[in-house]
């Protein structure tokens, strides 16, 4: 579900890193068609989605980080608790403009995070659920790879009118 509370309180070039982000996502999964970033990572529970697979595919959070801290993020941990626990983000530029104020510190209750940090983590967990809940739901219900790939399109279509921004082209 997307509740972008705080799209109002983006700065403009935070709004167009959150372009340049879309536009990314956009193209690796709805232009290339690449297929979603699923491995097992506990067998018990069933497929996860991960920033980057061992044979190269990614998701829509792990196309923004660059090797270095994609391999720094703990594996099955989201992006939420990331940005919550304060992970950095120290060689990933696109995030560190989406996201200004990266690595937050742990004692700061996400309470106290500013409004437009509080967006940046809306559109970035808006992004990860694009890809995860298709690509899961995809695996639950046996969908096709086109399945994956209709829908994580809708949700990138809601995700740009939740957040003031343009489709890619």
């Amino acid at each position: 579900m997307i509740d972008p509370k705080y799209a109002d309180d983006v700065f403009p070039e935070q709004r167009a890193s959150m372009q340049d982000a879309l536009g990314v996502v956009w193209d690796h999964f709805v232009v290339r068609r690449a297929p979603p970033a699923i491995e097992m990572l506990n067998p018990e529970e069933g497929p996860s989605c991960v920033y980057r697979t061992a044979n190269g595919c990614r998701c829509a959070v792990g196309l923004l980080l660059s090797d270095e801290d994609a391999a720094l993020a703990p594996r099955g941990m989201n992006v939420h608790s990331l940005l919550r626990d304060g992970f950095s983000f120290a060689n990933s530029p696109l995030v560190r403009r989406v996201f200004p104020g990266c690595a937050v510190p742990s004692t700061v209750p996400i309470e106290e995070w500013t409004r437009s940090q509080k967006a940046a983590a809306e559109f970035l967990i808006a992004l990860q659920d694009a890809h995860d809940e298709p690509a899961i739901g995809g695996i639950r219900y046996d969908d096709d790879d086109a399945s994956f790939h209709k829908s994580i399109r809708s949700w990138l279509l809601r995700i740009a009118e939740a957040f003031g921004l343009e489709v890619p082209s």
